[in-house]
C-alpha cells in the first residue's frame, strides 16, 4: 500500500522515504500510534472495522491529513508535523520556568527562544536551530518528558483523522464529491465544506481523539509494563490529564494559529482553539468517571484551564517576539460561548447523515441544556482573573 499512499498524496509530498537513523526515529511515533490502534481494533465495532493505511507525508508543514481513494482509507501525518512539535516540547523544556515540577529545571544552561513559536514550516525551525545550536534539555527527565508530550501530541493528532474515516465524516463528504480532510489548507484553498457541517466533524473527531488517546494514558497510570523513563509522567491521574491536556492544547495553539477574527468565525473550517479545548471536558469528564473516580468534575474543569494557561505561558516564555494568548481567552467571550454551542448543537443535524457509514458507535444527540456553558464561564472567568 505504499505505492498506493504515494499516489493519494502525491500532490503534497508523497509519502516519507528516509534512511535508515530517521526511519527509526519515526518508529518511536508509530509505535506510539500501534499502542492505541490494537485495542481499538479488538474492540467491538457496529461493523467490521476498514484497513487504514497511515504514514509520513514528505512535506515541511504543519499539517495531517485523512483521505480516500477507492474503497480505500489513508491518514497522512507530515514529516513537518512531528519535527515541529519534537523541536517545540524540547524547546519548552529547556526553559527553566516551565514545567518546573519535572526533572532539575535548574540544570537547563540556556533558554532556546525563538523568534516565531507557532512557525508552521519545520525549515523555518530548522534554520534558526542551525543559528541557536541543537535544542535539546540538559535534565535527562525533562529529555524524556520532550519525547513522550511529542510522540503522544502525533498520537492525538493521528486518532483525529482516524476519528474522520471510522466515525463516517470521510464517507460523508466522499458522497459530494470530496475525497479529502486536511486539518489545514494545503493550497490556500477555502473550506470545500460548509464551514458548521466541517467544525462540528473536526469537534467530533477530537471528541474520538480523546476517547481512545485518555483511555490509553489513564489506563498507563501506576502500569508495571510502563517503561522506567515514563514512569513518572503516570505517576497518578492528575498528572496523567494535567499532561494530556498540555499537548492537546499545544497542538490546537498551533492549529489556531491561522484562526481569522471573530466575524469570520461561520467562514472557516476549523473552531477555534480555545473552543476545541474547552470542548474536551464533558469527554475527560466521562473517561475519568470510570478511571480515575477520585478526581471531582470540578477539579476537571480546573486542570484542562490551568494546563491550557500553561501553554500560553509556555509560548510566551520561548518566544522572542511579544505574544497574546488570545486562544484561551476568546473562548471566554459570550460570542465564542454562543458558536460553541452553535457547532455542539449542530450534531443533532450531522449524527443522522452519519449512521449509515460509520464504523464507530457515535455520539448521542444533544440535550439543550445551559449547565456546561454556566460552568465553562465561571472557571474561564476565574482563569481571566
Amino acid at each position: 500500500m505504499k505505492s498506493k499512499f504515494n499516489e493519494v498524496f502525491g500532490d503534497i509530498g508523497g509519502i516519507f522515504t528516509v534512511d535508515e537513523k530517521m526511519d527509526a526515529y519515526l518508529d518511536v511515533f508509530r509505535q506510539a500510534i500501534k499502542v492505541v490502534l490494537d485495542p481499538l481494533y479488538a474492540s467491538k465495532s457496529i461493523k467490521p472495522w476498514p484497513m487504514v493505511n497511515y504514514d509520513f507525508i514528505n512535506n515541511v508543514k504543519f499539517n495531517a491529513v485523512a483521505a480516500k481513494s477507492g474503497q480505500d482509507y489513508f491518514v497522512g501525518i507530515n514529516g513537518g508535523t512531528v519535527a515541529i512539535l519534537h523541536n517545540l516540547f524540547a524547546r519548552m523544556l529547556c526553559h527553566k520556568q516551565i514545567l518546573t515540577d519535572f526533572g532539575n529545571p535548574d540544570v537547563e544552561s540556556e533558554e532556546k527562544k525563538i523568534v516565531d513559536p507557532q512557525s508552521l514550516r519545520y525549515d523555518t525551525l530548522l534554520n534558526y536551530r542551525k543559528e541557536g545550536g541543537s535544542v535539546i534539555p540538559n535534565d535527562p527527565i525533562r529529555k524524556n518528558l520532550a519525547w513522550y508530550l511529542s510522540t503522544l501530541a502525533v498520537q492525538f493528532i493521528c486518532m483525529h483523522e482516524y476519528g474522520h474515516v471510522l466515525n463516517g465524516h470521510l464517507d460523508l463528504i466522499n458522497s459530494q464529491g470530496i475525497t479529502s480532510l486536511p486539518e489545514l489548507p494545503y493550497n490556500d484553498e477555502k473550506p470545500r465544506i460548509e464551514p458548521i457541517l466541517s467544525q462540528t466533524l473536526e469537534l467530533d473527531a477530537d471528541a474520538f481523539a480523546v476517547r481512545t488517546c485518555l483511555t490509553y494514558v489513564l489506563g498507563c497510570v501506576n502500569s508495571p509494563l510502563n517503561p522506567e523513563h515514563t514512569q513518572l509522567f503516570y505517576k497518578d491521574h492528575r498528572t496523567t490529564i494535567r499532561l494530556f491536556c498540555f499537548y492537546t492544547y499545544t497542538i490546537h495553539r498551533l492549529f489556531g494559529a491561522l484562526i481569522p477574527n471573530v466575524k469570520d468565525l461561520l467562514n472557516v473550517s476549523h473552531p477555534p482553539s480555545g473552543t476545541r479545548q474547552i470542548r474536551f471536558i464533558p469527554s475527560i469528564i466521562l473517561i475519568a468517571n470510570v478511571l480515575a473516580p477520585e478526581i471531582s468534575e470540578q477539579e476537571i474543569y480546573k486542570i484542562v484551564i490551568k494546563a491550557s494557561a500553561e501553554v500560553e505561558d509556555a509560548f510566551k516564555k520561548i518566544s522572542d517576539t511579544p505574544m497574546d494568548d488570545m486562544g484561551i481567552r476568546f473562548a471566554m467571550t459570550e460570542h465564542a460561548v454562543d458558536h460553541s454551542d452553535l457547532i455542539s448543537y449542530n450534531w443533532n443535524n450531522v449524527r443522522p447523515l452519519l449512521e449509515e457509514y460509520c464504523y464507530s458507535h457515535l455520539l448521542p444527540l444533544k440535550v439543550r441544556s445551559s449547565g456546561f456553558t454556566y460552568k465553562t464561564m465561571e472557571y474561564l472567568n476565574q482563569f481571566q482573573g
